[in-house]
């Protein structure tokens, strides 16, 4: 996967950037987080993420593992890419967790 896939993904999943958000442009033209905001959302959220570079294949695997035992993993060309696709996990994660209802007799 390229960069343009992994923001694809992060687009699809809501994310837009806001004015204080620290991003990086793309070449064409859509902003990401930077390295600094994706690693901050990364400590923030509880979540260890990893990062395994392929001689063989010339690709990243990258992998988490959040809180109550959310994992997952994925494979691009280039660590931004991969960074992009963790940070998109995260953000659909914490989506799916502010979207979850609170019962009002508990």
């Amino acid at each position: 996967m390229d960069i343009g896939f992994a923001i694809d993904e992060l687009y699809s999943a809501g994310w837009w950037p806001r004015e204080a958000d620290a991003c990086v442009r793309c070449s064409d033209g859509r902003w990401y987080p930077s390295e600094a905001a994706a690693s901050t959302a990364f400590a923030e959220g509880g979540w260890d993420v990893r990062f395994e570079s392929s001689r063989a294949s010339g690709s990243i695997r990258t992998t988490w593992r959040g809180p109550g035992g959310v994992r997952g993993a994925a494979i691009a060309g280039d660590p931004v890419s991969a960074r992009l696709m963790a940070f998109t996990a995260l953000y659909r994660f914490q989506a799916a967790r502010s979207r979850q209802t609170v019962d009002p007799r508990r």
